[in-house]
């Protein structure tokens, strides 16, 4: 899936998709209104019309989205082991995406 259709598709759920540096966690545009609203179809894109960038998305303000990074495997599962009932059963069942290190998990309140 080309980088454009995953930015649309954070933004068609109300999460703000900003591009950021390949590789890097270094926004490439000031962010801060995303915060208030979400980018607009033709802003997202001119973004990732090329891949020659990555994705970042706005984490809490009129998201309402949670990340929790966790930077090893380890420290991931001995979170989960912790966790009893509900909270165990949404960290295991929730959209998460391996990093190069660890995971990142992605909660909506």
């Amino acid at each position: 899936m080309a980088i454009l259709d995953v930015a649309l598709k954070w933004s068609d759920i109300g999460i703000s998709p900003i591009p950021i540096m390949k590789r890097s966690k270094k926004p490439l545009i000031k962010w801060a209104e995303y915060q208030t609203k979400i980018p607009d179809r033709n802003n997202i894109e001119a973004w990732f019309s090329t891949d020659n960038v990555n994705i970042g998305l706005v984490c809490g303000g009129v998201t309402n989205l949670i990340v929790l990074d966790f930077d090893n495997l380890r420290a991931y599962y001995q979170t989960v082991a912790g966790l009893k009932g509900y909270a165990r059963d949404v960290l295991q069942n929730t959209y998460r995406v391996a990093t190069s290190r660890g995971i990142h998990a992605y909660l909506i309140t």
